[in-house]
Formats: structure tokens, sequence, C-alpha cells
């Protein structure tokens, strides 16, 4: 990495004259030459001067300061570091502070600490007070992110629902053809109650050029429920345990600029587990193919095609072999909002009950967030699953399902980057198999990053 951009010492000193205060006439004096020897180019005698000043003050902010620009002026950056972070801890505003976790974060970025760099910047925006900081911090931000070959995103929520099994909605149901009704057990039934849930994403670049790039990831997904007393009264024998998943997933991940003029073409293969109430329920291999066609003003258009073959360790499940492909148009409305159309097809192909045709199409509007300063995102989605045999029906089963949903994330709350986000979420699944019709409405909460 080279130096700070040409301007971020003489920034950085406007800032720090207008806020650091120093009574003593001696310390005041002793900075001034500091901040000379800084504008001058000479930052070995900056860096004297400021040891100077905290040999007499060894708390003084405006020496540890110093000393941080001094180092990194040096090409000392583990020392600028070091000596930034010194400051942070006794910067007497939020302006010093935001200064001093931005030039801990810079330097750690300049000596390839591409982690630590991420912490002191979402450190530093927890001390933005205008748009402009904001937009600075972001832009390091994204700098040091781009710069580590290692990404980790966590995130997790809390969901009261209606609905944790997508059970049906009426206790009794009929066979085709048999002219009386049979009730459903409990665990059939639509269980009310509250989702807790996690997940992670890792991923590792391998291999980097302007052509193509190589890289590993890791996802991994936990939830489980906590029955209401509604729900635990339908189905006493079980628990919200009982309903818990549990996904890891490994995969390997190329994408290479094959074509002139389109974008990347990219290839994944995937390894993966699924755990269901404790136990192992599959495993399964994915390989995707995708293609992104830019279009006019930084629009796109990504085709993906995918195939997942499933293995169920139980004995009497069967194997399911799964093909999905997809549409989807990404493009950004005059304001600056952002618009997402798709249409999926996707066939299984599990004996009996698991063979399907299903078609859905989905609509995703993102707001630019200006509006009360919040972001988010309201989604709409219809569909239609076709089974050609079912164990209730004479013909098989025709499914109809929808759903509209909403999250708004409020960004003038914020603590290192993060910012509260809340989610509403109702589907709706007419089925001619009338025990499959089923009714979930939810709402999260969880923390989204800002960046």
């Amino acid at each position: 990495m080279g130096r700070f951009p040409g301007l971020w010492c003489s920034v950085a000193l406007m800032i720090f004259i207008g806020t650091a205060s120093i009574a003593d006439d001696a310390a005041s004096a002793l900075r001034a030459q500091a901040e000379q020897a800084l504008t001058s180019g000479d930052a070995a005698a900056a860096e004297t001067i400021a040891q100077q000043l905290l040999t007499t003050h060894p708390d003084s902010y405006a020496g540890r300061f110093l000393l941080a620009l001094a180092l990194s002026d040096q090409g000392d950056n583990n020392g600028a570091a070091r000596a930034a972070a010194r400051a942070y801890r006794v910067a007497p505003t939020k302006a010093d502070k935001l200064i001093s976790a931005r030039l801990a974060g810079n330097a750690h970025l300049k000596a390839e600490h591409f982690a630590r760099s991420e912490i002191w910047l979402r450190r530093a925006a927890n001390h933005i007070e205008t748009e402009e900081e904001a937009k600075r911090v972001v832009l390091e931000f994204h700098r040091a992110q781009q710069a580590n070959p290692l990404t980790l995103r966590f995130g997790g929520w809390v969901t009261p629902t209606n609905n944790i099994n997508g059970g049906a909605e009426n206790a009794n149901f009929t066979y085709e053809g048999i002219p009386w009704d049979f009730t459903l057990p409990g665990y059939r039934r639509a269980l009310s109650g509250t989702e807790f849930g996690a997940e992670s994403q890792l991923g590792y670049r391998l291999y980097e050029t302007d052509a193509h790039r190589t890289s590993f990831n890791g996802y991994f997904f936990g939830r489980s429920y906590r029955f209401s007393e509604e729900a635990q009264e339908l189905a006493p024998e079980f628990s919200g345990d009982d309903f818990s998943t549990v996904i890891v997933d490994l995969s390997l991940r190329h994408d290479r600029h094959l074509f002139d003029q389109l974008g990347p073409t990219s290839g994944e293969y995937h390894l993966g587990r699924v755990w269901s109430g404790g136990e192992l329920f599959w495993e399964y291999r994915t390989l995707a193919l995708q293609q992104v066609f830019p279009l006019s003003e930084g629009d796109r258009l990504t085709l993906r095609a995918e195939r997942r073959d499933q293995i169920s360790p139980k004995v009497l499940v069967p194997e399911i072999h799964f093909e999905s492909y997809s549409a989807t148009i990404n493009t950004t409305l005059p304001n600056d909002d952002g618009l997402q159309f798709g249409l999926n097809y996707d066939y299984s192909d599990g004996g009996f009950e698991r063979v399907y045709e299903e078609y859905r199409g989905n609509v995703n509007y993102a707001p630019d967030g200006t509006l009360w300063n919040m972001g988010g995102v309201f989604t709409m989605e219809y569909g239609y699953r076709s089974y050609d045999e079912y164990s209730t029906t004479l013909d098989g089963r025709r499914d109809r399902f929808g759903s509209l949903g909403a999250t708004i994330v409020f960004k003038d709350i914020s603590y290192w980057g993060f910012s509260p986000s809340i989610s509403v979420k109702g589907r709706r699944t007419v089925s001619s198999a009338e025990e499959n019709t089923s009714n979930v409405v939810e709402g999260r909460f969880s923390l989204k990053s800002t960046f």
C-alpha cells in the first residue's frame, strides 16, 4: 500500500487544531512546532518533538496524535496504528475520536492488518456526525474490505411467528373420494412461537487477477424455536427444538471474464449437511453456473442454473435430485431507488410426493434511504407448484402461494456500523390438498451492517 492520500495529513491537522486544547504554554509551543514540522514535510523532527511533549505530558492527546501522524508519514505503519489507538483512548471529543480511529484503521490497512483495519473503521463509525464524515469512513472501510482476502459476516435475529412449522390452518381435511373428515395430529397444525436464529458467512480469496478470481466459502445457519402456550397444548409431545434446523455449507467458487462485453461467468461447487431436530437429515452437493449480462446505465441481467443432489441417512427417505433456473434483472431508478425482478423455475425429483414443478416471480424494491434516513427493502412474490401425485388426492396436488414483506433499517441508530432492523412478512399458501393450506405471519428484529 502507498502513503495516505496527500490531503490526509492536512485535513487531520485542521481537525486536530480546531479541537485539541493544551493549557500549558510549553506544551502548546511543542505542539505548534510538531505541526509545523509535519506541514513542512519533516516527519522525523515532528516525531522527536511529539516524543518530547509526551515526556512531560504522558496523557496528552496532542502528543499521541501528532506522534501517530509523524510515524505514518515515515512509513512506520505498526507504530502509527499503536499511537493512534492510544490517542483514541484519551481523545476529548467525538471529532478527535473519529479522526484517531480513522488514522488507526488506515495505518493497519497499510500494514496489511485488514481485519484490524475494518474493526477500527467500524469503531470510527460510532463518532460520525455529518454525511461527509460518513462517506469518508464508508469509502475507507470498503477499501480495507476489498484488500482483505478474508471476509466474515454475522447475523442474528428474533422472530415471533404464528406458524413455526408451515402447518395447516385447519384441523380437519378429507381424502379425495372419501366422504368423511380426518383430523390432523397437533404437530401438523400451525404452531406459534418465537424463532431464534443466527448465521455466518466466511469467504477467503484464494487467488485473484484482473481476469478471474477463486474463493473458498463457508456458510453456517442455525435456528430453533420456543413454543407458545397454545402450541405446547397442540403438540405436548414436542418442543421447539424438535423443529430446529442447522445447515453447514462449504463451497468453492470461480469467477472469470470469458466473453468480451459481458460480465463475469461464475461456477460454484457446494458440499453441505442439514440437521433437523438435532439429527442429520440431508447430505447434499450442488453445482451452479451463473452469467452476468451488463445492461444500460449499470443495470444487469443475471442468469443462473444449478443442480443439487440430496441423500439422507434415513432408510426410508429417498434421494432427491433438484434443478433450478433463474433470471434476475437489477436496475436503478432515476431517484436512485433500487428495483429487482426475478423469475424462477424449479424441478424436484424425489419420488412420489417429492416430484414437483414450481414457478415463481418476485419483485424487490429498495428505497435509496434518504427518507427519514431509513433504508430497507419491500418484497413481493407469487408462485405455483404442481405435483403429479399426492397421497390425499386423486389428481395430484396444486399449490398457489404468495408473500409480502418489508424490512426497515434505522440508520440513525448505529453502533460499530450496525443498525437495528425490523422485518414483517406474510405468506399465504392455498393447496388442492387442503391439509397444506397455510398462513404465516412473522416479524423479525435483527442487526444490519450499514456499510
